[in-house]
C-alpha cells in the first residue's frame, strides 16, 4: 500500500459563515477519498478588536504567516480558499504560486494561471446583478449605495462591484464615488454605514457585497430612525444560516459554500489521480426575502443548508460552554512555566482533554519577533516538542529538529492507518511568533482550539521568559561563584586568600560543635633571603611550593589559606578517639618529609623549608578566632628556633 495522498487547504477570515462553510464541507466530503487533510488557518479576529486600541495590523500579519508552515508537510496539491486569505492582509497569489514550487492548486473565488492549477468560483457578477436590477425594476428605486469588500486582491469583491456599476449604468442610474464605501466583510462596519448614510440620507438601499455587513447596516439604520424593507431597502451576498431568521428577513444571494467546497476537493481529487481537472463555476441564486419591501411569502424560509433551530441553540451553547475554558488554559500553563517537560505535558494534557485525538506542537528554534514592517521569511526548520496520539503523551527532552527537506519522515511517521483531517494554528503572542499547533479534530471545533492556541502562544511567551530568567539566574548563580571564589582565593598559590581561611576558620568554630579540630600554622623559611639572592619569581615559586605541599597534606578534611606574604594557616577535622597532639606531631612530620622530597628532585639552588606550629581547637558558638592566631604565633615562634640559618644550598 502506497503513502496517503494529502490535500493542503489554505484558508483565513474563518471566524465568518462562508469560509466556515468551506471547511466543513471538504472536510464532510473528504471522508469517502483515502487522504489526509491539512487545514492551515489564518484566524485573523480584526471583527473581535472592534472599537479596540490598535494592533490589528501586526496580528493579521501573524495569521498571514501560517500558510508557510504548510511546507513541512509535503502536499500533494494545496486548495487556497482565496477570497477569504486577502481579507485583511492581502497576500499576491505569485506568492503561493512560488512556494507551492510546482505543487498544483485548485484557488476558490479567483483565477489562476492555467499551468499552475483550476479555479472554483461562484457568480458573483450575475448574483449582485440581480440583486440590484430586483430593487430597480421591481420596486423602483433609483438612489442605491453599495458597500464593497476588500476589493485589493480579492477577485469576488472586485466583480460584485463591477455588477453594481454595470446594473446602474444600464438602468440609466447615476452612481458617484461617495455611494461606494469599502468595508471587510466583517459585520463590524458600523462607522463605514454611518459615514456613508450620513453623506446620503436621502438613500434608498444599500447593497452589501456580503450578509455579514449587513448586520451593521441593520444596527446603524435603526439608530437613524430607518426602517429596513420599507423606507431603506438592504440585499446581502451569501445567505448565511442567520440571514433569514435577521428582522426583516434578508434578501440575498445564495452563495453555496458547501458546493463550492465539494467541488474544490473534487479537482484536488482528479489532480492526485491523474484525472483531468478543470475550472468550475459554482451559480449563484437570488433569494428574496422582506428586507428589500417584497411582502413575506412564508413565515420561515428554510434554505437548504440551514440548520434547525434547536440544532443551531445546542450548538452554540455547547460552543459557548467551550469557549469559557479558554481563559484557565493560560492560568494552568504558567503554573508549569519554570519546567518545560511538564509545560508541555499540561499542554498535551489540555488538548486531549478537549477532544484532539491526536496533537503536535513544532516550535521554531527561536522565536522571532515580526512587527508589520517586516519582511516575513519562511522557516527553515521546525523542532517536534510534544505529541499525543491517541491518549499517549510524549514530551522530547531534546526536541527533535527537521527541516522542510528531510521533514518527510516525520509525517510518515505519525501516519495514520486511516482517513485523518489536521488543523494546524498559528502560536504567537503579540509580535513573537513560535511555530505551530497541529491537531486533530472535528471542523466544528475550530473555534474551541483556536481560542486554546491563543492561550498556548501566550504561554510559550510566559515560558520563554521563565526560561531565560533561569538561565540568567544560573548564569548569575556561576558568575557570584567565580566573584566569590576569586574574592578568596589566593591568586599566587590558589589555596584560600587571608580572607577566605579567616572566614573559614569561623564558620567551621561556629558549625561544627560537635567535631574535633586542630590548626596548622606554617611559615616558610627565609623568602626574604629567596627573593634577594635569586629574585622574586624563585620568592614565588618557594611561596606556590609551600601552598602544594600543604593543600596535600591537610586535603578534604580541611582547608588551606595564604594568611601573609609567607605564612600559611590551614584548620582540619579529626576524629574523634585521636589525640589531637599526636595528630599535630604528624602533620608537621608529614609537611618536612614531602619538602625534603621536593627539594631532592627540584634542581633549585634553594631548599623550599617551613616552620609549623599547631593548637588544638575548641569548636563553639560565637567562637572567637583572633586568640587562636595569637597560640598559633606563639608555636610558630618556638619552631623558627630550628630552622637553618641559610636555605641556599652550598653555602658556607
Amino acid at each position: 500500500m502506497g503513502k496517503r495522498k494529502k490535500i493542503g487547504i489554505f484558508a483565513g477570515n474563518t471566524h465568518t459563515y462562508y469560509p466556515r462553510q468551506l471547511i466543513n464541507s471538504i472536510y464532510d466530503e473528504a471522508g469517502q477519498y483515502d487522504v489526509d487533510l491539512h487545514f492551515y488557518l489564518g484566524l485573523e479576529y480584526t471583527q473581535f478588536m472592534a472599537g479596540g486600541t490598535g494592533g490589528i495590523e501586526d496580528i493579521n500579519y501573524q495569521y498571514s504567516t501560517i500558510y508557510d508552515y504548510a511546507f513541512f508537510s509535503h502536499l500533494d496539491v494545496v486548495i487556497i480558499a482565496y477570497g477569504t486569505i486577502t481579507t485583511f492582509h492581502p497576500i499576491p497569489k505569485e506568492y503561493f504560486y512560488k512556494n507551492l514550487n510546482g505543487i498544483p492548486c485548485v484557488i476558490i473565488s479567483d483565477s489562476v494561471d492555467p499551468d499552475k492549477g483550476v479555479s472554483v468560483r461562484t457568480d458573483n457578477f450575475g448574483g449582485i446583478y440581480s440583486c440590484v436590477e430586483h430593487l430597480i425594476k421591481k420596486h423602483g428605486l433609483k438612489k442605491i449605495l453599495y458597500i464593497s469588500g476588500p476589493h485589493k486582491n480579492n477577485t469576488d469583491a472586485r466583480e460584485r462591484l463591477s455588477a453594481y456599476r454595470k446594473c446602474m449604468e444600464d438602468c440609466g442610474l447615476e452612481v458617484t464615488g461617495d455611494m461606494i464605501a469599502n468595508g471587510d466583510y466583517t459585520e463590524y462596519v458600523d462607522d463605514i454605514v454611518e459615514d456613508l448614510l450620513d453623506r446620503h440620507p436621502d438613500a434608498q438601499a444599500i447593497v452589501s457585497a456580503n450578509d455579514e455587513m449587513t448586520v451593521s447596516i441593520y444596527r446603524v439604520g435603526e439608530k437613524k430612525g430607518y426602517k429596513i424593507g420599507e423606507n431603506l431597502a438592504v440585499t446581502g451576498f451569501d445567505d448565511i444560516a442567520a440571514a433569514e431568521y435577521q428582522d426583516p428577513p434578508l434578501t440575498t444571494v445564495r452563495q453555496n459554500g458547501l458546493k463550492m467546497g465539494a467541488a474544490a476537493l473534487k479537482q484536488a481529487m482528479n489532480f492526485i489521480n491523474g484525472d483531468p481537472a478543470s475550472d468550475t463555476t459554482v451559480p449563484a441564486e437570488f433569494i428574496c426575502r422582506q428586507s428589500c419591501g417584497c411582502p413575506a411569502t412564508k413565515i420561515i424560509e428554510h434554505s437548504p443548508e440551514s440548520l434547525d433551530l434547536i440544532d443551531q441553540y445546542n450548538t452554540l451553547k455547547q460552543n459557548y460552554h467551550r469557549s469559557l475554558v479558554g481563559p484557565y488554559v493560560i492560568k494552568d500553563l504558567i503554573a508549569y512555566a519554570d519546567d518545560r517537560m511538564r509545560f508541555f505535558e499540561r499542554a498535551e494534557q489540555i488538548l486531549l482533554s478537549h477532544g484532539a485525538v491526536s496533537s503536535k506542537i513544532y516550535l521554531l528554534p527561536n522565536a522571532i519577533t515580526i512587527n508589520s514592517q517586516d519582511e516575513w521569511r519562511k522557516p527553515d526548520v521546525l523542532c517536534l516538542h510534544s505529541f499525543q496520539e491517541r491518549d499517549e503523551i510524549n514530551v522530547l527532552e531534546v526536541p527533535i529538529e527537521f527541516s522542510r527537506e528531510n521533514s518527510e519522515w516525520m509525517a510518515d511517521f505519525f501516519a495514520s492507518d486511516e482517513h485523518s483531517s489536521y488543523f494546524n494554528f498559528l502560536l504567537f503572542d503579540g509580535k513573537r511568533n513560535y511555530g505551530v499547533l497541529e491537531c486533530a479534530i472535528d471542523s466544528k471545533q475550530i473555534t474551541e482550539f483556536y481560542m486554546i492556541s491563543v492561550q498556548l502562544g501566550t504561554a510559550l511567551h510566559f515560558l520563554e521568559i521563565s526560561l531565560e530568567k533561569n538561565r540568567y539566574q544560573k548564569q548569575l548563580q556561576e558568575q557570584n561563584k567565580l566573584l566569590n571564589a576569586n574574592a578568596s582565593t589566593d591568586a599566587l598559590t590558589g589555596v584560600l586568600n587571608r580572607r577566605g581561611i579567616y572566614d573559614k576558620a569561623v564558620e567551621s568554630l561556629n558549625s561544627h560543635r560537635s567535631e574535633h579540630m586542630i590548626a596548622i600554622m606554617a611559615d616558610l623559611d627565609h623568602l626574604k633571603e629567596i627573593n634577594d639572592t635569586f629574585g622574586h619569581a624563585e620568592g614565588d615559586n618557594a611561596i606556590k611550593v609551600t601552598g602544594s605541599i600543604l593543600n596535600e597534606t591537610i586535603g578534604n578534611r580541611g582547608y588551606v589559606g595564604r594568611y601573609g606574604g609567607d605564612e600559611f594557616l590551614a584548620i582540619m577535622s579529626v576524629r574523634e578517639n585521636d589525640n589531637k597532639q599526636e595528630r599535630i606531631i604528624s602533620i608537621e612530620k608529614s609537611l618536612k618529609e614531602k619538602a625534603n622530597a621536593y627539594n631532592e628532585i627540584s634542581g633549585k639552588p634553594y631548599f623550599v623549608e617551613m616552620s609549623v606550629g599547631g593548637v588544638e581547637l575548641s569548636c563553639c558558638e560565637n567562637a572567637e578566632f583572633s586568640g587562636i592566631i595569637e597560640k598559633l604565633d606563639e608555636k610558630l615562634y618556638e619552631a623558627k628556633k630550628f630552622r637553618r640559618s641559610t636555605v641556599v644550598r652550598n653555602c658556607s
